[in-house]
């Protein structure tokens, strides 16, 4: 059974393995989710199936917010499934289940941004309620668009 908890230390060697291998040098550091794990411990998710032992990995995703603007502003900073998890429904669960235990926390609005030609998970984050805002041209670079999404009610998650 696929389960979500708030990330320790023990998980972040598989997470900086997971995301390496997802995106290479464009990756976060493993360095930054040890910054994450220490600034924001209530905001950063793991997935992990208590049932599966024939790999020895654990950690079956992530998902990592950080401070926004306002005082119960905050971002979605990545949301990223392992390759062997995916079709599991791990990122609707991460998402769910991080969502349920922000709200709890009273966060009024959660933003993020995600690549167009990304569909699956624009899918998902649209049926979570997150409304598109915006297209963004160049936003993290050359070729680099992204679309701008904000969830501006979490009373869904209470």
């Amino acid at each position: 059974m696929i389960q979500v908890r708030l990330a320790n230390a023990s998980d972040i060697g598989e997470i900086a393995v997971m995301e390496h291998a997802e995106y290479g040098r464009e990756g976060y550091p493993e360095l930054f989710f040890w910054q994450a794990l220490h600034q924001w411990p209530h905001g950063f998710f793991v997935a992990e199936d208590d049932t599966d032992h024939s790999t020895s990995q654990s950690v079956l995703g992530y998902i990592l917010y950080a401070p926004g603007a306002g005082k119960n502003h905050i971002w979605c900073m990545s949301l990223l499934s392992s390759p062997h998890a995916r079709g599991r429904g791990v990122g609707k669960r991460l998402l769910h289940e991080s969502l349920r235990h922000l709200a709890k926390l009273n966060i009024d609005a959660i933003e993020l941004t995600v690549a167009p030609n990304n569909t699956q998970a624009w899918a998902l984050y649209s049926q979570a309620g997150f409304q598109t805002l915006a297209e963004y041209k160049d936003h993290l670079g050359k070729g680099e668009h992204r679309l701008h999404m904000l969830l501006a009610d979490l009373s869904a998650y209470r």
